[in-house]
């Protein structure tokens, strides 16, 4: 208990009174039945509080979801945002204009375009060369090669469910802070995985409280072609995700029941064709005059535009065993061009009869030695073999005598 003094009054009150009824108390010093105020104050209180979780979506169907402007709703995240992320810290302190970004955009293409790599077989010793695999860069396989991550994910799958999540403008245009310098479909390009991932997180939830195993494989952006409107493709193992009622609480980017649609009954194999067709429009949205603006945002503030769970990667297979298949060694290491320029002139000057043995040995002593270890001008190489040194402390370097 504790006594506090209110216009010369001792009123004894519990500890474990509600911070509501207390400042009820503050408001009420003139009434003299304070013990009534504070009943009152704490009624009020619970009627609100019951009143706000009406209000919140998906508060029946998901259990716990956040409002809108709570502390940590979706506003205070996006409000906030610029407090975590620092490209977006840069915009909201004026450091980055679309100007900037557009430069760094176009220098990025520059460095990407039509480069390569090379690579050596580690069994055969042969060097391949391959293009930078960025796809910024128009001669890398990075959309088939994305493609066949799909398909790969869907092995051994009979049934996959799709779902479709679009925004509603209105709605969108309310999340938007007041520092944000450009329209909705900016906006959503960067923010659009905020809402994707908190509305996996929600019905993650709620399924596995279903006692179901969670069984989200992938998503992926689509940007529409004459709109440029954003929506979101996702795929679910198995013929049955859910009533659209309930998932449509867990969605923030619309409340109209058209930002949800769920597809019909389709194999994983088809469901996975359907979302590779918009793999492809992102490909060529690419090159597209009217909204390949877009393309520096999503560069610039590192938009991913897929998403795959990768469950086939867990320690655990479907059927709840340890998975005991071997893994797969690459084969292959990256070769610097400088180490496969030397390479080459060694080779060309052996084949001509024009090397020496004073070449070879200075070829063989061109890399540093630290500690008794060579090192191979490899960078990723050389810094593991470093790390294998043992680390001399300064109280056990003996001092000369």
């Amino acid at each position: 208990m504790v006594i506090l003094s209110l216009d010369q009054c001792l009123i004894k009150i519990p500890l474990r009174t509600n911070p509501r009824g207390f400042f009820m108390l503050k408001k009420n010093r003139n009434n003299l039945n304070t013990r009534e105020s504070a009943n009152a104050g704490r009624a009020g209180s619970s009627t609100r509080a019951r009143g706000l979780k009406r209000k919140v979506k998906g508060g029946s169907a998901g259990g716990r979801s956040s409002n809108i402007d709570s502390p940590f709703g979706l506003g205070s995240l996006i409000r906030n945002s610029h407090k975590t992320n620092q490209r977006i810290n840069n915009v909201f302190l004026n450091l980055k204009d679309e100007k900037d970004i557009k430069r760094d955009f176009d220098k990025m293409k520059i460095k990407v375009e039509g480069k390569t790599f090379l690579t050596k077989n580690k069994e055969t010793g042969e060097f391949i060369k391959l293009p930078n695999g960025s796809r910024w860069n128009s001669d890398s396989r990075y959309f088939s090669k994305l493609r066949a991550k799909f398909f790969k994910e869907i092995d051994g799958l009979r049934h996959a469910r799709l779902l479709t999540l679009s925004f509603d403008p209105s709605l969108v245009k309310s999340h938007i802070p007041h520092w944000w310098p450009w329209g909705i479909q900016e906006f959503l390009i960067v923010f659009g995985n905020l809402y994707i991932s908190r509305f996996l997180k929600r019905y993650q939830i709620y399924w596995k409280r279903q006692g179901h195993n969670w069984h989200y494989i992938a998503c992926v952006m689509e940007i529409q072609p004459g709109t440029g409107n954003v929506h979101f493709h996702l795929v679910f193992r198995g013929s049955w995700i859910g009533d659209a009622k309930t998932l449509l609480s867990f969605w923030e980017g619309s409340n109209q029941p058209a930002g949800l649609e769920i597809s019909k009954g389709k194999t994983a194999k088809g469901a996975i064709s359907y979302i590779s067709k918009y793999i492809t429009k992102l490909e060529s949205f690419t090159n597209e005059n009217k909204w390949s603006y877009l393309n520096k945002f999503m560069w610039y503030f590192r938009v991913r535009i897929y998403n795959i769970r990768h469950h086939k990667q867990d320690k655990t297979n479907l059927a709840g065993f340890e998975d005991q298949s071997p893994k797969v060694q690459n084969k292959f290491e990256y070769v610097s061009p400088s180490s496969y320029l030397k390479i080459q002139d060694r080779t060309k000057k052996m084949s001509d009869g024009s090397w020496t043995e004073q070449d070879e040995k200075d070829f063989q002593n061109e890399h540093r030695v630290i500690e008794g270890i060579k090192m191979t001008g490899n960078l990723k190489i050389d810094l593991k073999k470093l790390r294998e040194l043992p680390v001399l402390y300064p109280d056990q370097i003996r001092k000369p005598v």
